[in-house]
């Protein structure tokens, strides 16, 4: 993601990943038995779903999503910044809908984002409305 500043060391990402990748529910993906992807969900939120780019575009983030979605049936709700194309097509393909747009001012990247929701498989109504 060559889009985003290089706000911390790679100890304070340790920390960070750590707490907060900790406190969640993490599903990892596997080739030759490496981690090569994740997810990362907590209180209904998609926090974290990376795949390793050379291991992009192989299905391994649909099947991420799909597992993520399985696992809340009520729906997720995610920010995805809006230079990565590949993720909202990604989400769109799975059936998330856009909610708001920002300039980026709100995170600590400074980068616009966008926030999506999936509603579900009972298409409950998206937060907030």
């Amino acid at each position: 993601m060559t889009y985003l500043p290089a706000l911390h060391t790679p100890d304070e990402d340790v920390v960070f990943f750590s707490g907060v990748v900790g406190r969640a529910e993490v599903e990892v993906a596997l080739v030759d038995d490496r981690i090569v992807g994740f997810s990362a969900v907590a209180g209904g939120w998609l926090d974290h779903l990376y795949v390793e780019p050379a291991h992009q575009r192989q299905g391994i983030g649909s099947t991420l999503l799909d597992r993520v979605q399985a696992a809340h049936p009520d729906g997720v709700t995610l920010w995805v910044f809006e230079p990565n194309a590949g993720a909202q097509a990604l989400y769109g393909a799975a059936g998330f809908i856009e909610l708001e747009r920002t300039d980026g001012r709100g995170n600590d990247e400074g980068v616009p984002d966008i926030k999506m929701f999936w509603p579900g498989a009972s298409g409950q109504d998206a937060p907030g409305l």
